[in-house]
């Protein structure tokens, strides 16, 4: 845990799908929606290590003549925001078909609210963590607080 880090991610890199945690439609959107937790379920798309969870949001501006969708996924060109990583605390081998199950929370933080505190908890069977083989029918569980100023 500690510091959410904002920097570019090769989506060669990615080995899981990705999850939706959040849906806001802007024209309706209230403070008290960008407080959230919601549970997610990544699956590997192959083999691999897991050292971190990658955030991006996608912006979808739909009222003008041709929609524009403004795209931070690792996926789509560079934007200036880039990707937000959250660094886990143990290095996960995943084989493709393999679950990361948790819960992620968002909570705005500060005077202006531009600052979040970002909860993520998992649990993960199988594979290996920090190089260890598990036996079967182990499970790591971690949570991690996360800062994005």
């Amino acid at each position: 845990g500690g510091e959410a880090i904002v920097d570019e991610v090769d989506s060669e890199q990615v080995v899981t799908d990705t999850v939706v945690v959040a849906s806001l439609d802007m024209m309706t959107c209230q403070p008290r929606h960008l407080k959230f937790e919601t549970p997610f379920t990544l699956t590997a798309q192959e083999n691999g290590y897991l050292h971190c969870a990658v955030l991006f949001f996608e912006v979808a501006f739909t009222f003008g003549p041709a929609p524009v969708t403004l795209s931070t996924s690792p996926w789509e060109p560079l934007t200036h925001w880039s990707q937000t990583i959250l660094y886990l605390d143990h290095e996960l081998l995943i084989s493709a078909g393999q679950e990361l199950r948790g819960v992620i929370g968002v909570a705005p933080t500060g005077q202006q609210g531009r600052h979040l505190l970002i909860r993520l908890a998992y649990t993960f069977e199988g594979g290996a963590v920090d190089r260890v083989r598990q036996e079967p029918g182990h499970a790591l569980s971690d949570a991690h607080a996360y800062r994005l100023t």
